[in-house]
């Protein structure tokens, strides 16, 4: 394990989460008016996704300190000192990421939030929010069968978007 700063991998890791989680809204949606899932913004449901995954990934955080991406691309969030992630910091972390790091969606915001992110990572070795809340982020070796499956689904999740963009 390492605390090196991998900002990519921990931002696979979102999306990966933020992708997982967007079939609630998107499911309800769908249920609630079939007629305007065709016309539904992409943008007003990645919003909502985010929204909804502040609240999930809070209650994942907390119980395991790892969501479905951070398991998957073995990222491990722990408090600096040691003790349990309680709801109530792990609900602020979340808020925290969810505003300063990717702007709750708002499209041009939240790509300057983003880069402002990636700086920070990448320059210091921390975010704001691990910062502000006293958190670490450990990393694995993801190895090569993982990396492999990764890219298979990024490939395809794009893939796939792209062809539903033309059909």
């Amino acid at each position: 394990m390492d605390n090196e700063a991998r900002p990519w991998v921990r931002y696979f890791a979102r999306m990966f989460d933020i992708i997982l989680i967007s079939f609630v809204p998107e499911g309800i949606y769908l249920y609630l008016s079939p007629e305007n899932f065709e016309r539904a913004s992409g943008v007003i449901i990645t919003m909502v996704a985010i929204v909804f995954y502040v609240f999930v990934e809070t209650i994942l955080l907390s119980l395991w300190g790892t969501t479905p991406g951070k398991s998957f691309f073995k990222i491990k969030l722990q408090k600096s000192d040691g003790t349990p992630i309680r709801i109530g910091e792990a609900f602020l972390r979340c808020l925290r990421v969810s505003w300063r790091g990717l702007a709750f969606g708002i499209p041009l915001i939240s790509l300057i939030t983003l880069m402002r992110a990636w700086v920070r990572l990448s320059e210091e070795g921390i975010t704001s929010w691990d910062s502000d809340g006293g958190f670490t982020v450990v990393h694995e070796r993801i190895g090569r069968v993982r990396l492999t499956l990764i890219v298979v689904f990024v490939v395809a999740f794009f893939g796939l978007s792209i062809l539903d963009y033309f059909i």
